[in-house]
């Protein structure tokens, strides 16, 4: 999932596993960088797709949706139909 993926990069900012090459930046920069360009965003529209398994009965369901959010304090989740 893309979220794991960018909180694993937060997490890990601050001890990167390989140093950058000359002339690039570290991974702290790049995270600084893209927290000052979230902090600019006041509206954000995107489409999701999830699925959750259950390991206890061996099922998984899946879902689409849309997201709406718009700062500081209004956010929209609307789930469509199963797939």
């Amino acid at each position: 999932m893309r979220i794991n993926v960018l909180l694993a990069s937060v997490l890990t900012a601050g001890t990167p596993i390989v140093a950058p090459l000359a002339g690039q930046s570290s991974p702290a920069e790049v995270i600084d960088r893209a927290v000052a360009a979230w902090a600019k965003i006041t509206t954000v529209r995107g489409t999701f797709e999830q699925t959750v398994s259950n390991s206890l009965t061996g099922t998984s369901a899946s879902s689409r949706g849309t997201f709406a959010q718009e700062r500081p304090n209004r956010l929209a989740i609307r789930l469509g139909l199963s797939f």
